[in-house]
């Protein structure tokens, strides 16, 4: 299995996992290491040993992912966002569609809520 494919199943493990996965990043461990790592420290006694269930087989996402013009940047790429990598549970994978080098430009982002105050809809309006 390539780096690329494992990062697919890196990226479909629960959220709440992705601090371990970072952890074993910042140790120095290879991609495949760190997924071995993160399925067997959460198996329980006799559970199978099984990848994650994504969207289909890696190559499959990651095929479908480029025919949609988007292109993949792991973690372990120089140009992943130096700011998303100090959180500690940085997305292993993040899909592309555009030039990469705008990830480490300044940027303002707007995070939705479902249930969102009149105010907060009115800055949010002003602000976009």
């Amino acid at each position: 299995m390539s780096d690329l494919e494992t990062f697919v199943w890196l990226a479909a493990l629960a959220p709440t996992v992705w601090p371990e996965v970072e952890a074993g990043f910042r140790a120095g461990m290879v991609p495949a290491a760190v997924l071995e790592r993160v399925r067997t420290s959460h198996l329980r006694p006799g559970q199978p040993r099984m990848l994650p269930a994504a969207a289909g087989a890696p190559m499959d996402v990651i095929r479908r992912a480029q025919s949609a013009g988007l292109q993949p940047m792991t973690r372990l790429d120089e140009d992943y966002p130096v700011l998303l990598s100090a959180i500690p549970d940085p997305p292993p994978l993040l899909w592309i569609r555009g030039s990469r080098s705008a990830l480490s430009r300044p940027a303002v982002a707007i995070v939705g809520a479902r249930a969102a105050s009149h105010y907060a809809l009115t800055v949010a309006e002003r602000l976009a």
